[in-house]
Formats: structure tokens, sequence, C-alpha cells
């Protein structure tokens, strides 16, 4: 097992904030000899505390959106490291998260995003005209946090495989602080980190998620790869599993190697196509979700939002639009 040393220090730490993982560093340390000094042990104690009184303010807010939508009447859940900490490690210190991440069913979004911002939150940058009902969250900051409201679990086409209002009644209870809230179901949890994964180079945190879920044993294997297999995306949740346990030099858990040893049966060829780099090109990402979407109007409404009234003029619009498609 690699640790840091007193040489390497610097870039250990600097990796750890970075990628979302400062606790399993500490823990690491913590359980593990290395020849580090007073001093950057010290440094790495004082980090650890901050991110923890980060995350207790981040659930604070978690706590008390979640019960204002509930008092409104709108199911939601908390997405990934807020309900991972508790429900997927052995102890909810073990996981980093840098935001609040909240789901709710499309047709409440806007009624969501009221609550929120009657809660003392702005949105934190505007979005194309007319996007709202296109965009998979809508962020929002306070006081120098962040938080998430999301009506989908993933961008673009791939949030739009699976339903929000399918993943809410799915939905399991768990407490922060005893209070009760809301997560997906472990089953969801594992596809919402591995669809995270996908089509970026994702954070060491969200590696861990994977890692951890598919050690546990609440998901089942079999059933899982037959829907992802249903839903088409079958090899880019294979190859986002198999490579968070490449990255960590981890074997595949043996119960999960006869599943994925299985041909997939179903391909959506353009999906596949578009997400297939870890870098993939703009305009690949945006015909499929153009096609993704309900129909002629709107795929004309996203369209014609990027060119419409946002703060920019049309040229600058123009230029932003033209940008992306020729990266």
């Amino acid at each position: 097992m690699a640790v840091p040393t007193a040489d390497d220090w610097g870039s250990w730490l600097i990796d750890a904030r970075t990628q979302g993982v400062v606790p399993l560093l500490y823990r690491l340390v913590d359980e593990h000899p290395t020849d580090l000094s007073d001093a950057q042990r010290a440094d790495l104690r004082q980090v650890f505390g901050a991110t923890m009184c980060r995350l207790v303010q981040l659930e604070h807010h978690a706590i008390d959106i979640s019960e204002r939508l509930r008092a409104a009447g709108i199911r939601s859940v908390v997405l990934k490291g807020g309900a991972s900490a508790h429900l997927d490690y052995d102890e909810p210190t073990m996981r980093e998260f840098s935001d609040v991440d909240l789901l709710v069913e499309p047709h409440h979004l806007d009624e969501a995003a009221r609550v929120i911002e009657a809660a003392g939150w702005s949105q934190g940058y505007p979005l194309p005209a007319g996007h709202d009902r296109f965009t998979h969250a809508i962020t929002f900051v306070c006081s120098g946090m962040e938080l998430d409201l999301h009506q989908r679990i993933a961008r673009r086409a791939l949030g739009r495989l699976v339903q929000p209002v399918d993943l809410l009644d799915r939905s399991v209870e768990f407490t922060i602080a005893g209070r009760t809230v809301r997560a997906l179901a472990p089953d969801d949890r594992l596809l919402h980190a591995a669809v995270h994964a996908i089509g970026k180079e994702p954070k060491w945190s969200t590696l861990s998620d994977i890692v951890v879920m598919m050690r546990a044993t609440d998901v089942d294997p079999v059933s899982f790869v037959e829907r992802i297999d249903a839903l088409g995306i079958r090899t880019l949740v294979d190859r986002a599993l198999i490579e968070a346990h490449e990255r960590g030099s981890m074997a595949l858990p043996d119960r999960w190697e006869p599943a994925l040893a299985e041909p997939a049966q179903q391909h959506d060829r353009v999906l596949e196509r578009a997400y297939a780099s870890s870098n993939p090109r703009p305009i690949a990402l945006e015909f499929a979700h153009l096609r993704a979407l309900d129909g002629w109007r709107d795929r004309w409404r996203y369209t014609s939002g990027f060119f419409r009234g946002d703060g920019r003029g049309l040229g600058e619009r123009v230029r932003y639009v033209a940008s992306k498609l020729r990266r």
C-alpha cells in the first residue's frame, strides 16, 4: 500500500484537497506508519478539521432545505456525498463533499427554486433563456456555500434516461443529526455514481463511492447489469465501474465478475460515441441531448435559448456557441 512520505507530502495533500478525499488521507496517515514530521501531521489535522466543519455546515443546509421543501409539499432526496457519507461508508466522516445536492421532480423545479430563494439563497449563474426545463440542475449560493437543485441525476442525454419520479418513489429514509431526510435507493446511488463518472475525468471521491458501493451487499449485480443494459448504457457504466477499481489498483468484487462478464445485449450507439472519451466533444454531447429531447418543439426551444436574451449581446452568444462546437 502506498503511503505519503515527508518528501512527497505536499503533492499528497494537494491531491487530497482537489480530489475530495481529505478524510481518507487522514485515515491513511492515522492507521499506517509514515515518516511524516510533526508539522506535516499538524497541517493534516488542521485541513481535516476545517473540512469537517464545512461538512457540518453543509449538512445543516441540507436538513433545512429538505424540511422547507417537505413543508411545501415537494418531495426531495439528498444526492451524492451528502447521502453516501451516512449510508455507504463505515463512518460519515470518511466521505467529503463540497456542496449540497438535492433532487426534485421536474414539475416542482420552479416552486422548489422559490422555496430555496426564500431561505436566502440566490442563483449562482444565469442559464441560457428558457433552459431551466432542460438543465439537469440549478446552482444556488449563500454565505460561501453552494446548493445544486437537480431535476435529473446527470447532464444532457444521460440525465434523461432515468425518470426522477421513479427515483423519488424508490427513495429511502436516513437521518442526519437526528433529523429525517431521504436518499436514493442503494442501486440508484450506484447508478448515479457510475453515470457521474461517464464522459469526464471523475474525482477520486466519486471513484471511491463506486468501489464502496460495489462491495456492499444490498445491490444485486445481476439485476443492476440488466437494468443498465436495458437503458442502453451498459458499455459506458461497465467501463466506469471497472476503471474505478483500476485507478485504485483494486480487483473487482468476486460477486460482480460474472455479471460484468456477460456481453451487453443493447447498445445506444449515439450515446456510446458521445461519451466514449473522458473529454468528449461538446457537439457530440449536444447532438445526443437533442435526440433525447421530446419532439421538435423542445429541440427548438433548447437550441434557440442559446441565442435569446441572457445578458449577453447576440455576437457574444454566437461566439460562445461556436467555441463549444469547435472544441
